[in-house]
């Protein structure tokens, strides 16, 4: 690039030469450049010229000087030429000269009509269109941004669009001059419903005397704010079963809940997931039913959505479950009495005492009692009393019973939502021994009421017992009740946290009997590698073949300079083995002994089990 130049020409050799020296200057604001062109004469040898017409071409344009004669030798300036050019409209230009040089004379002989020369540059670009940068790379949205035009000449004003999603180019400021600062929409988050990003870009347009000489763009990225997410506004809890509504609360192990969640999304954005966690589960839909609830008093539901641009909104809210349990009969017993209660195993009458309770559920729950009575032959209860005045029935009554009939006494409780039993029986009046009328029963401690043997003594077969659970025997059950109340002696618990294992006399670990031993963990411990090392076997011994050279000394062929065997051969060729035997030996040997610990040594190492109450007995 250039802002100045000179094109030459000559002739009989360069005696006689013309030239022209050019310069520029240039218009930014214009997007010109003027040039200047002055056309130059010389000569060492003598000449005579008149009066000449000479053109300079500037641009593809001549232009015309005429100058006065000229004689002799020297240097003679005829004269300058100007053109304003424009340049393109990215500020480049390239552009061209040319002269030619009116001569018109004889020398020596020969005829010269003219002196010519051209020659072609590309003139200094003009900036022409800003080059825009910004204040920041990225901005959230509601935040401003500067745009920086950058301008090469004060004279030119801007443009300024921006382009956002779908858009298009939307202006946004006009004769702006070094800067402008703008404001990103909240709105633009309506475009990226599924995204917390995006890009915007500003096109930049520079205006010169009227007319656009470019645009240029720059984007940046506009960020939806974080303040800007789903919108969780309520949480709705109900009771399908409509125990809430007629208790006052939830009823624990009765009541469910059905959780509706109302959430919308932010600036186009929609609700794609929700996390209610309820009664100690975790669902991911809205409308959701749960199991029963478990728990009482003060239960949490959070709700957490999720929208379409991963944002979260989290909600809790609280309903009041009230515990609750089934009917209890916690005691119900009876025996034989006098009319006055008095224990009495040959009474006419039975005592039975009991105590019952139900849940009141805020005193809106069901209540009753009912305390039933039959002798076992019979197929239908009597009823004795029908009790509905509290929550806890807690009493004792006597009740007139035939001697010579067994008795079932029932307790039935029953609630808004279920009825709990219990049945306990009392046998006849005691009597040693009693035989059937049928000829075919026989009762020992009570009333025979069956054709069959019936025992109400507490027997002992001695012996019996004894060889079936001597001393040392071992009794398994899965009720934790001493053995001694069903077969008499004395029995310890045994075995807690073990597993029995056979008396192996082989074996030191198992080789006595109650002999504990192993472990619920792994224990720590190492592993070690020891060094190797080791030597060849075989002593070694081998054999060469030796390829000699054969010369002649005296009579004798084949004189070998070197020890072993040698052969006189037309061939040259000569073979013998070492004198060494070969002996030698390798060794191996591995790296130094390591060792390493394999941890802590909790890792569980139990074997699959089940559990039991075991006894021993000891006398």
């Amino acid at each position: 690039m250039a802002l100045s130049g000179s094109v030459r020409g000559s002739v009989v050799d360069e005696h006689y030469s013309a030239w022209v020296d050019w310069s520029a200057s240039q218009d930014i604001g214009g997007n010109t450049s003027t040039i200047t062109a002055t056309l130059y004469f010389s000569c060492d040898w003598d000449i005579d010229i008149g009066e000449r017409t000479h053109t300079i071409w500037i641009d593809g344009e001549a232009f015309d000087i005429s100058d006065t004669p000229t004689s002799g030798t020297g240097t003679w300036n005829l004269g300058s030429v100007s053109k304003t050019i424009g340049h393109n409209s990215d500020g480049t230009k390239a552009f061209s000269i040319s002269f030619s040089y009116d001569m018109g004379a004889w020398i020596r002989g020969d005829y010269y009509e003219s002196i010519t020369g051209s020659d072609s540059w590309t003139l200094d670009t003009i900036a022409r269109a800003s080059n825009p940068s910004l204040s920041a790379s990225s901005v959230i949205m509601g935040n401003s941004i500067t745009v920086y035009t950058n301008r090469q000449s004060t004279s030119f004003t801007h443009t300024i669009k921006y382009e956002w999603g779908n858009s298009g180019q939307v202006e946004i400021g006009t004769g702006i001059a070094d800067s402008f600062k703008w404001t990103v929409p909240l709105n633009f988050a309506n475009s990226i419903p599924n995204s917390t990003s995006g890009t915007c870009t500003f096109y930049v347009s520079t205006w010169s005397n009227g007319s656009v000489i470019g645009t240029k763009a720059v984007s940046f990225t506009v960020t939806v704010p974080t303040n800007i997410g789903p919108s969780l506004s309520s949480i709705a809890c109900s009771d399908p079963n409509g125990y809430a509504s007629t208790y006052g609360a939830y009823v624990q192990n009765k009541s469910k809940v059905k959780v509706t969640v109302t959430a919308s999304g932010s600036y186009s954005s929609t609700i794609k997931s929700y996390k209610i966690t309820a009664n100690g589960m975790d669902y991911t839909y809205n409308g959701l039913t749960t199991d029963v609830i478990t728990t009482s008093g003060s239960n949490t539901i959070k709700v957490v959505v999720t929208d379409s641009r991963g944002r979260t909104a989290t909600k809790t809210t609280t309903i009041n479950v009230l515990a609750y349990s089934s009917p209890v009969i916690s005691e119900l017993s009876v025996y034989r009495c006098t009319s006055n209660g008095t224990a009495n195993d040959e009474g006419a009458y039975m005592r039975v005492t009991f105590k019952a309770s139900i849940t009141a559920l805020n005193n809106k729950n069901g209540k009753k009692f009912v305390l039933q009575y039959r002798k076992q032959n019979l197929a239908s209860y009597t009823t004795h009393t029908t009790y509905t005045g509290a929550y806890t029935w807690n009493s004792s009554v006597i009740i007139a019973a035939d001697i010579n009939s067994a008795y079932d006494i029932q307790l039935v409780v029953t609630d808004n939502f279920g009825t709990t039993a219990m049945v306990i029986q009392v046998s006849t009046a005691f009597t040693l021994m009693d035989f059937r009328n049928t000829g075919r029963g026989v009762a020992l401690g009570k009333v025979s009421e069956q054709d069959a043997f019936e025992c109400k003594l507490k027997a002992i077969f001695s012996g019996i017992v004894e060889g079936i659970y001597p001393v040392g025997s071992i009794y398994m059950t899965t009720v934790n009740k001493n053995p001694s109340a069903y077969f008499g002696g004395t029995w310890v618990a045994w075995g807690s946290g073990r597993v029995p294992v056979g008396v192996n006399i082989s074996d030191t670990n198992f080789n006595t009997v109650e002999k504990t031993g192993g472990s619920a963990a792994i224990q720590a411990h190492t592993h070690s590698i020891p060094s190797l090392s080791g030597s060849t076997n075989s002593a070694g011994s081998h054999s060469h073949s030796l390829l000699a050279r054969i010369q002649q000394v005296a009579d004798n062929w084949g004189c070998v300079q070197a020890d072993g065997s040698y052969s006189n051969s037309s061939t040259g060729e000569s073979y013998g083995d070492t004198q060494s035997g070969g002996l030698h030996s390798h060794t191996v040997t591995t790296k130094a002994s390591t060792s390493g610990s394999t941890g802590s040594g909790n890792s569980g190492n139990l074997q699959p089990y089940i559990t039991c109450y075991m006894w021993k007995r000891t006398a």
